[in-house]
């Protein structure tokens, strides 16, 4: 996966807000600006998971919400927020503890509203199809991105 010319990826993880941290320390791995999608990494530990070392449900869908909100500001840019209008996750199989791979990409960009769609992986010996996900989010102008990537 290709890095976008026009941003940093080691600068934007340094710009993550504070609820990815939560999430298994998530942190941009690559940005396919033709396919317009972006691939995260996330490590999910045991206080992720309820019983039989299964990740939470909650963390797998926030992962996969965090890759689709990324992919929409390294698409449009970090000077819109975006706001979710609707979410929808299949869970496909069971997530543990560690890595776990995020690919999100725009499946329709219109003027204020855009179709998103994900995929989480167990990363192993074969990386496994834990969840799918696809949400339907709006934009709304900023004056000064909170999270925007910061220049140093």
């Amino acid at each position: 996966m290709s890095k976008h010319p026009g941003y940093d990826v080691e600068r934007i993880n340094r710009s993550m807000p504070p609820c990815i941290a939560t999430l298994g320390s998530g942190r941009v791995l690559g940005y396919d600006e033709e396919a317009g999608s972006v691939e995260m990494a996330f490590t999910a530990e045991p206080h992720h998971c309820h019983s039989g070392d299964i990740v939470q449900g909650g963390f797998v869908t926030g992962m996969m919400d965090a890759a689709m909100a990324q992919t929409v500001m390294m698409h449009v840019g970090f000077d819109r927020w975006i706001a979710s209008l609707e979410l929808k996750v299949s869970f496909l199989d069971v997530a543990h503890p560690g890595e776990l791979r995020a690919r999100a990409w725009v499946r329709r960009l219109g003027r204020s509203i855009i179709f998103l769609e994900a995929e989480l992986f167990q990363e192993g010996d074969e990386s496994k199809l834990v969840a799918t996900s696809s949400s339907t989010v709006k934009m709304v102008k900023v004056e000064r991105p909170e999270f925007a990537p910061s220049e140093g």
